[in-house]
């Protein structure tokens, strides 16, 4: 239970006009020096009628005829608030919005992570490519609208009117709306399947996932076992405008319970009783291996969120019916593994093969995407011709001829491991077999990473490193199997970190310890 949630109440119905009114006009603060901030007492009469603290707005004489200030809720809001402008700008754009403890906010999804899981509930969409098109939000005080994204305009402007017509003013960039290649919003493309009827998700936490994934069914359930959650969600959803089922109660009881639906969505907790981050499937809560049988025989589609330090090779062992992984980053971070199982009700799988999508939402909307095709029963990698960027072989220039391109794939193709299959589509060549980084000779606008154009390559002989590195005196330093750390490296190096110049470090395929100087491009 939290501490400020009592008798499972709405959390609104807990927060009085002084305590909505402070988080309005400090939302925007730090919250430390909030919680270190010495207010006047209200009177007793006051605080026994309230029922809470004896916080009270700093300089307001009208705190008394308002109640005291409950500060445990009205910081957890405003430090809510602030986690979602960055990660939830659409629920930041609405007001009255009540957010959950700091660990609830952690480990909730993001808006970006999520708009694209809700792409997975049709088998259709998938597999399907992605284009952009541009949204922004504009608030103000209570209302949110929603209009085209234009040109020149790249933030969210948000004001805040308060009680005494003050006006508070921010600014922030917006992740952009992604949509499928026929022009229209995935959630959009959702609704006009009207044969997908159902939606549950079994551990529904603060909302994020089930928001998004259920906009396109026509009815959604939503199941959590933490009563102060499923009333938080309640309000939520009702001020987002989505009609729902809200459930009290365990996964397996509610799974069990449930006539069969068309997607079931898990995201497991990945701690255990003492707090710790666990990672196996069979570690987190619920068990997702023991109640697959129930969830295959329930549900056509599966989907699964599981922890990023997940082997998914090991993910696809355990759970019997996978038929996509799909490996998120965000921002070249890797954030999440989802996993997709057919269920008894969904189409026969024709082969033992796994569709394997590396996927990095970047912070401008656009998406950097690689599919690769696992065979399970070979153990192997293959690309997808039909989708494949290009079918050229890879280069087989010598490494130290100029003028060349480096390229260093994203952190959804790291997690992967799928080096050879990228090798392959976009016909480069990897510097060695486990140094992960590319060289063609040829720039590849469209190469699922970053690009670097080659200025120099040398060894680490101390004389060819003088001339190479003459009058440099910062860079950003990487290394790719090879002996030494970045921060050694740079110490033997005597360089300051950052500039425009990017080192990389790494062993050839002969042995030797090379070090490219690059120039990043895009």
């Amino acid at each position: 239970m939290w501490p400020c949630l009592r008798n499972n109440a709405y959390i609104c119905s807990m927060m009085n006009k002084a305590t909505l009114d402070f988080i309005r006009q400090h939302r925007s603060d730090d919250v430390r020096t909030l919680a270190l901030r010495q207010a006047p007492r209200a009177p007793k009469s006051s605080v026994k009628a309230a029922g809470k603290g004896p916080w009270a707005p700093k300089g307001d004489p009208s705190a008394t005829e308002k109640g005291p200030v409950d500060l445990t809720m009205a910081l957890q809001q405003i430090s809510g608030w602030q986690t979602a402008r960055q990660k939830l700008p659409t629920w930041a754009a609405t007001d009255g919005i009540i957010y959950p403890p700091h660990l609830n906010m952690e480990q909730c999804s993001s808006e970006l992570t999520a708009r694209y899981k809700a792409c997975l509930c049709d088998s259709e969409v998938g597999g399907a490519r992605y284009e952009v098109r541009d949204t922004a939000f504009e608030v103000r005080g209570s209302r949110c609208e929603v209009r085209e994204y234009q040109e020149d305009e790249s933030k969210m402007n948000c004001e805040n009117l308060s009680s005494d017509g003050a006006q508070q003013h921010f600014s922030y960039l917006v992740p952009r709306t992604s949509h499928l290649e026929n022009n229209t919003s995935y959630l959009e493309n959702n609704t006009s399947h009207p044969e997908k009827s159902t939606f549950i998700d079994l551990t529904g936490g603060f909302g994020v996932d089930f928001y998004w994934m259920a906009q396109g069914f026509s009815r959604r359930i939503y199941v959590e076992q933490q009563a102060a959650l499923c009333d938080v969600a309640r309000h939520n959803f009702a001020l987002l405008g989505l009609p729902c089922e809200v459930i009290c109660g365990s996964a397996a009881d509610v799974l069990a319970q449930t006539e069969p639906v068309d997607v079931v969505f898990m995201d497991p907790a990945r701690r255990d009783q003492q707090g710790s981050r666990t990672y196996a499937i069979s570690d987190c809560t619920p068990n997702v291996l023991e109640l697959l049988p129930l969830l295959r025989q329930k549900a056509a589609r599966i989907i699964l969120k599981l922890s990023p330090m997940l082997d998914w090779h090991k993910a696809v062992s355990d759970l019997e019916g996978v038929s996509e992984v799909h490996i998120v980053s965000v921002q070249n971070e890797c954030k999440e593994l989802v996993v997709v199982v057919l269920g008894a009700r969904g189409k026969e799988q024709g082969a033992r093969d796994v569709l394997v999508v590396c996927v990095n939402l970047l912070a401008d909307g656009s998406m950097q995407r690689f599919e690769t095709t696992y065979h399970k029963d070979a153990n192997s990698l293959s690309i997808n011709t039909s989708l494949a960027p290009c079918s050229l072989p890879p280069a087989s220039c010598p490494l130290l001829l100029a003028p060349q391109y480096l390229y260093e794939p994203n952190a959804s193709i790291m997690k992967a491991g799928c080096f050879e299959a990228v090798g392959q589509a976009f016909g480069v060549q990897e510097v060695a077999a486990n140094s992960h980084l590319f060289t063609a000779e040829r720039e590849i606008a469209d190469f699922p990473g970053r690009r670097f154009g080659i200025e120099r390559v040398t060894t680490m002989n101390r004389r060819e490193l003088k001339e190479a590195l003459d009058g440099l005196t910062q860079a950003n330093i990487a290394v790719r199997n090879f002996p030494l750390s970045a921060a050694e490296l740079r110490k033997r190096l005597r360089l300051k970190d950052g500039g425009d110049t990017y080192l990389f470090a790494t062993t050839a395929a002969d042995g030797r310890h090379l070090l490219l100087v690059c120039r990043k491009i895009g």
